[in-house]
């Protein structure tokens, strides 16, 4: 979200990985209904997107895609790029990050939320914090603050979702993915040979003698560890 005031400063939210993603979808489950509601664009797990939100984060691509080309998008390019399809998988990654913290008991307090607002860059003059400046670039960007700390409240559950799933999640290179389908697909051929020792018992002679002499040489083979001592 607010990629305008954010190209300018460090982020403070990570990007979700897709593995971590793929442990969401697994975990939580989806059930996705585009452009079945009136009011949603998009439902998951009976939250909704609404076509604002959708028109919102499609725009910031289609900016970020322009600002690439230099001011000018190439015709046919983001039919290309499928930038309706990524915007739909972004929004449906972000609503399950924020369902499955919730499953986790994860919140954010208002405390956390203007810690992480008197941090951003773009909101100083002079190295401080100041409130002119933030209401009046949230005014030049369409946001009012509670909208505006509403998103970064999102963000900052969206990043100890990821976090807290990243701890016990782990990815997987495609060497190894690879590796492990040859592996359960792999096949051995054996030839074998099958002795029957009715076969030779009866031309064996055992000499209890030589025996003993044998089993001298190789008794530890057949000790085992005490058990109680």
């Amino acid at each position: 979200m607010l990629q305008i005031l954010r190209n300018k400063a460090q982020s403070i939210v990570i990007q979700a990985i897709v593995v971590i993603i793929a442990l969401v979808f697994i975990f939580w489950g989806v059930g996705t209904n585009m452009m079945n509601s009136r009011e949603a664009a998009i439902v998951i797990n009976d939250e909704e997107i609404t076509f604002q939100d959708f028109q919102t984060a499609y725009e910031r691509a289609y900016n970020r895609i322009r600002d690439q080309f230099g001011g000018n998008v190439p015709q046919g390019l983001l039919e290309n790029l499928g930038i309706k399809e990524q915007v739909t998988n972004q929004l449906i990654q972000e609503a399950l990050l924020r369902q499955g913290a919730a499953e986790m008991g994860i919140s954010v307090g208002r405390e956390e939320i203007r810690s992480t607002v008197q941090a951003m860059v773009q909101f100083e003059e002079n190295g401080q914090f100041s409130m002119e400046k933030y209401t009046t670039l949230l005014a030049a960007n369409g946001f009012t603050p509670t909208t505006f700390e509403d998103s970064i409240r999102a963000d900052l559950i969206t990043q100890k979702a990821s976090l807290g799933i990243s701890g016990f999640a782990t990815s997987a290179s495609g060497y190894e993915i690879e590796d492990l389908y040859n592996l359960e697909k792999a096949t051995v051929a054996v030839n074998y040979v099958t002795i029957n020792k009715d076969d030779f018992k009866d031309t064996v002679e055992v000499n209890d003698e030589a025996l003993a002499k044998w089993y001298a040489t190789v008794e530890d083979n057949y000790k085992t560890a005490p058990q109680i001592k």
